[in-house]
């Protein structure tokens, strides 16, 4: 027997007792006896887990208390019932904590880095026109760091105009106004907008804009430009990520038995319309935003297309694990799952891959993105080998050789302790790693 859910106007979910009675605009969502067993059990877990409010101690005329030695049996050093991204909340519990007492230095340090943060953006706040939303500021702060790339880089794509063009018009007042409307787009080409109104982004749509536009762009002696419309819009306002960042030149072997090994799968890449594609080993980085492939990868598949290039969709900047801000253009590819051989394992699918502005060396790592999770079932087992299980069907995902595992022996690699299954390192690769240290 299944519970049906009904979803309401505002997204919540209801339980009806007969889907013939369901009246919404959603189609019924269809839950089975097993998925509300665990629904009820996750119920159960958050109510089990609640985090308690912080209670101010009274500590009965003990004075401030700096050593660690001194502090009440029953003091409660976390701050787990507000979020550490909230600012304001932040602020408010440092200047509780410190007129508590009870280790005050501890949040005089952090309320000192929170109040260079609200002076940090404040400053980017008052650096715009008034009335802006947090959004369109933010989304102003990113296309300004690609404006500068773009002039300090050089302009590969021509999409300055549309960037100046776009920059103007969040600032702008009237009709002439640009809003950032989460999940929604707007087209631009040549620094003028080719919608009437925002749109929820469509790829059809966005590639009948951009082949008439590049067709528009071609000429005798360049017939396949590297030109193509600006889509502006979606839903992070600021930069993306990718948090996977290497030097260059910077060795990444297969898993040797050190910590902190990676996991990879191969990715079949192609330019839309060709029938030839290369397959590449990529890294498969949670952290990444996209799937991201190097200057040379993107010509290398142009040639297999005959020199047929990718739809241009837009100029991304991401926050990388070192500190700082990258940009990057983002085309569409697109790609399936492989084997060694070149074997496809999933249908080909359009996605967004971004491309870095170096060309691949040996070592480099080419980001896996979403796109694995986002197009077969995956697992991971607390086993100590690190693997990552791939399947077409849920029910074959748990299937031998997956390791079923007590989670109480469970033990994270240890980095002088060679760990089993895994594959020996390549001697000229590690001896690069130390010639071309991290900078």
């Amino acid at each position: 027997m299944s519970q049906y859910y009904c979803q309401d106007d505002d997204g919540n979910f209801h339980p009806v007792s007969d889907v013939r009675k369901i009246r919404s605009k959603y189609p019924p969502l269809v839950r089975t006896d097993q998925e509300t067993r665990d629904a009820e059990l996750d119920e159960q877990f958050d109510s089990a887990s609640q985090v308690r409010p912080y209670v101010r101690p009274n500590k009965k005329g003990l004075g401030v208390i700096n050593d660690l030695k001194d502090v009440p049996e029953d003091w409660d050093w976390t701050d787990y019932d507000i979020d550490e991204d909230d600012v304001v909340a932040n602020i408010k519990r440092c200047n509780e904590r410190i007129e508590d007492g009870i280790m005050p230095q501890w949040w005089e340090k952090k309320l000192t880095l929170l109040e260079k943060n609200v002076e940090a953006v404040q400053k980017a706040i008052h650096s715009e026109p008034d009335g802006l939303s947090v959004q369109v500021i933010a989304r102003l702060k990113t296309l300004e760091i690609i404006k500068e790339n773009l002039a300090e880089k050089g302009d590969e794509y021509n999409q300055m105009a549309n960037v100046k063009a776009i920059m103007k018009h969040y600032r702008a007042k009237g009709r002439e106004n640009l809003e950032w409307k989460a999940g929604y787009v707007t087209y631009w080409a040549n620094g003028s907008t080719l919608s009437d109104n925002y749109e929820v982004f469509d790829w059809q749509r966005f590639r009948d804009l951009s082949d008439e536009y590049v067709k528009s762009c071609r000429t005798r002696t360049n017939p396949n430009p590297k030109a193509g419309i600006w889509v502006e819009g979606g839903y992070n306002p600021g930069p993306d990520k990718k948090l996977v960042r290497w030097p260059r030149p910077r060795i990444a072997i297969r898993h040797d038995g050190s910590y902190g090994r990676s996991i990879y799968y191969r990715i079949g890449v192609r330019v839309p319309g060709s029938t030839r594609h290369e397959s590449w080993r990529f890294q498969d980085d949670t952290g990444s935003s996209r799937n991201t492939i190097f200057r040379d990868d993107l010509e290398r598949i142009v040639a297999l297309a005959g020199g047929r290039r990718p739809r241009f969709l837009a100029l991304d900047a991401y926050n990388t694990a070192l500190p700082g801000i990258i940009t990057s253009p983002t085309v569409e590819l697109e790609c399936c799952l492989t084997e060694r051989n070149g074997n496809e394992l999933t249908p080909w699918v359009s996605t967004e891959f971004s491309i870095m502005n170096e060309n691949y060396e040996p070592g480099m790592a080419r980001l896996g993105g979403p796109f694995v999770r986002e197009m077969l079932y995956t697992a991971t087992a607390p086993d100590g080998r690190s693997r990552l299980y791939l399947s077409r069907t849920k029910t074959a995902l748990t299937r031998y050789p997956f390791p079923s595992v007590d989670v109480s022996q469970a033990t994270v690699p240890v980095k002088a302790v060679p760990q089993p299954g895994v594959t020996p390192g390549v001697e000229w690769r590690l001896l690069l790693s130390t010639i071309n240290p991290i900078a």
